[in-house]
């Protein structure tokens, strides 16, 4: 047992030695984290992101092997939960950033992180440009999906060929903002400035590159949507 706690305790050590390391170099990347939302659930470490994604990657991994040659699963309800409940979600976090931007008398151009009061930790729950955009694309996108569930929806659907439309023109005024704080500076640290465009670059370059298949391709048949985060196939 006393070996065991020993090789317990070193395993913490070289773990919390690790912690250190990367959030030491992304501090150092992104300027100090704000000390307003220490405590907050996954923000004083960035492990629990990092492991998550190690996870979310595995699983995407595994679950490609098992279902190779298995059937495909029927997920309609879970789906349909899934979709709604993101689209709730969603309607909600737009709803509270308008309102929180709207009390703290927000500066569209760029807003600094401290002068608003109670309005920026409404925010932080700090920019709110992307943000609220990218929970009305989240409305339409999510909604969109839970529908097309079902087949009998699809003659209403008709913002589908929007969709990515919407979400190029999301990602391209995200930059455009985005890159207004580095030519006219506010208090934003440059390195988190220039990680959010090249990100949403990478996003446009996808999303162009889905969109332009999309309308070259002569077999719509069987459409894959690009959602934000992964491939989904639906029916239609």
């Amino acid at each position: 047992m006393a070996v065991l706690a020993v090789t317990v305790d070193m395993e913490e050590e070289h773990l919390k030695a690790f912690d250190d390391e990367i959030n030491a170099f992304l501090d150092n990347m992104f300027g100090p984290r704000d000390a307003r939302v220490r405590g907050w659930f996954m923000l004083d470490s960035y492990l629990p992101t990092f492991f998550l994604t190690v996870i979310y990657l595995l699983s995407i991994w595994l679950g490609n092997k098992y279902m190779k040659n298995r059937p495909a699963l029927s997920l309609r309800g879970i789906l349909t939960l899934y979709n709604l409940a993101i689209t709730l979600l969603s309607a909600y976090m737009l709803a509270e950033l308008i309102l929180s931007s709207w009390e703290g008398g927000y500066n569209l151009q760029c807003q600094d992180l401290a002068s608003a009061g109670e309005a920026d930790i409404r925010i932080a729950n700090p920019g709110f440009f992307g943000p609220t955009l990218n929970s009305f694309i989240h409305i339409l996108m999510y909604s969109y999906y839970g529908l097309s569930v079902f087949p009998s929806m699809h003659k209403y659907l008709w913002w589908k060929k929007y969709l990515t439309q919407a979400q190029l023109v999301q990602f391209v005024l995200t930059i455009t903002h985005t890159m207004s704080a580095v030519v006219k500076p506010c208090g934003f640290p440059f390195g988190c400035l220039i990680f959010q465009s090249s990100y949403m670059l990478t996003l446009v370059i996808l999303f162009l590159n889905f969109y332009i298949q999309q309308i070259c391709s002569n077999s719509p048949k069987h459409r894959l949507e690009f959602g934000l985060i992964t491939f989904v196939q639906y029916p239609g």
